[in-house]
């Protein structure tokens, strides 16, 4: 799967990504302006967190996955390069959603031992009466 330029509007922080298979090409582009070695013009017009506009000049990063683990903030505009040959690709791909506020102690703990940035505490109904 090759996604298009997007970001994920329900990230809260850091993404983790693996790309899977037998296949060439296929990095993730992903805009980072304190370290971006990679220009991009951006294609789509996107609000949100930050907003884009098509025909703007971007920095990034390109981050190769195949067969290793790269971190980068999905709140910000990201693709896939093109995959050459046969498009065997499989990603796997980690973040924290916005509901995961709500996730147990014993949880949060965990997921935060694995560098995730986890949204606030959200109170049960229970405890919010």
């Amino acid at each position: 799967f090759a996604s298009r330029e997007h970001v994920d509007p329900h990230n809260w922080g850091p993404t983790w990504i693996i790309a899977l298979g037998n296949f060439v090409g296929g990095e993730l582009w992903a805009e980072d302006p304190d370290c971006g070695d990679s220009e991009h013009i951006c294609g789509v017009d996107i609000c949100g967190k930050f907003a884009y506009r098509c025909g703007e000049r971007l920095c990034g990063r390109v981050l190769d996955a195949h067969g290793r683990w790269q971190h980068f903030d999905g709140r910000r505009l990201h693709f896939t390069k093109p995959i050459l040959g046969t498009p065997d690709r499989f990603s796997l791909i980690f973040y924290s959603l916005h509901r995961h506020g709500n996730v147990a102690a014993q949880e949060r703990s965990a997921a935060e031992t694995l560098g995730f940035v986890m949204p606030p505490s959200t109170p049960s109904p229970a405890e919010s009466k």
